[in-house]
């Protein structure tokens, strides 16, 4: 064994404090080994297995209440199915959500709930769930709450982005051309 001493001044105190070390034989300490490629594969494997599984889960767990919302839609339990909306969106990625909140957003609209169809179609990722849809749908939601100002605005960006049913509810909402 190896001792140290240390001395420490607190405070116009000496304070000594000895510590003890045991010197580790070269023999008694583990010896390591580098695990062969063909080790680290089978970890690489059974770690994409595991991946795998978690997506199988995932998926099954999301069509679950996709379905589940489905069927209770067209039962007319339409508070239940909005739960079971609400619950696939909290498992969702970020493509799946857009998706949901896109059907979510567009049974608000069918039902003449505008409001709430702009606060679902707000939570669409506009990079990755059809940007020139979103907006028209937008601007319907806007056009039928009578903010045609907003209906014009979203119809731009829709048809910039393409949306060819943008262009002709863009000649009757445009209060330019009136």
């Amino acid at each position: 064994m190896t001792l140290n001493k240390k001395v420490l001044l607190i405070g116009g105190g000496l304070i000594v404090l000895t510590f003890m070390f045991r010197k580790k034989d070269a023999a008694s300490a583990p010896s390591y080994e580098r695990p062969s490629s063909e080790q680290l594969r089978q970890v690489d494997s059974s770690r994409q297995e595991e991946k795998d599984l978690i997506a199988q889960q995932h998926k099954a767990k999301l069509l679950a209440f996709r379905s589940a919302a489905d069927s209770l839609f067209k039962a007319k339990q339409d508070k239940k199915a909005l739960a079971f909306m609400d619950s696939a969106l909290a498992v969702a990625s970020t493509n799946e959500g857009a998706a949901i909140s896109d059907a979510k957003g567009t049974w608000f609209l069918k039902h003449r709930r505008y409001d709430e169809a702009l606060d679902a179609f707000a939570k669409v990722s506009l990079a990755t769930h059809n940007p020139d849809s979103i907006s028209y749908k937008r601007a319907l939601c806007y056009a039928k709450k009578k903010d045609m100002r907003s209906a014009v605005d979203e119809l731009r960006k829709a048809m910039a982005l393409g949306n060819v049913q943008a262009d002709s509810l863009y000649e009757v909402l445009n209060p330019e051309r009136k």
